[in-house]
């Protein structure tokens, strides 16, 4: 089952997963504005919410880069021209990630494919190709 979490996006909006997931399905990808695969899996993903966003598809882009990258983050995504929702992650008082820790994140870019209630359906570290996403898609848009 996926963790929950809460943090805030880009635009200071707090988002809550577990209130969001109960109604849609998720696709979430953990990525930095440095890493070279994962602006390439967040072109996959764009263009896999473009084409799924009208069934019921969710994506959330975690971004690793931190709280004092922010603006930038967000300067970046909007030059991308992403629509999906995009997050920050943020250091518990543990100094442990409150997203990536949880889902054992050990490289970027990790992608999660999550169906509506939780259960994860595709769980992948490094490049994932955008047929394997799509494949996996099928099973969590069925209502």
């Amino acid at each position: 089952m996926a963790p929950d979490f809460r943090v805030k996006d880009i635009a200071g909006e707090t988002f809550h997963f577990e209130v969001e997931n109960a109604k849609y399905p998720y696709l979430l990808v953990f990525w930095s504005m440095f890493c070279e695969p994962c602006r390439l899996q967040l072109a996959i993903v764009q263009n896999l919410y473009e084409k799924y966003g009208d069934a019921g598809l969710r994506v959330a882009a975690v971004g690793l880069d931190g709280e004092p990258m922010k603006n930038v983050v967000a300067g970046f995504a909007r030059q991308e021209g992403y629509t999906f929702q995009v997050l920050i992650d943020e250091l518990d008082a543990r100094e442990l990630f409150k997203i990536a820790d949880p889902y054992g994140v050990s490289g970027m870019p990790s992608t999660f494919l999550i169906g509506r209630g939780g259960r994860i359906a595709l769980g992948r570290v490094g490049l994932v190709k955008g047929e394997e996403l799509e494949k996996s898609l099928q099973s969590v848009l069925k209502p």
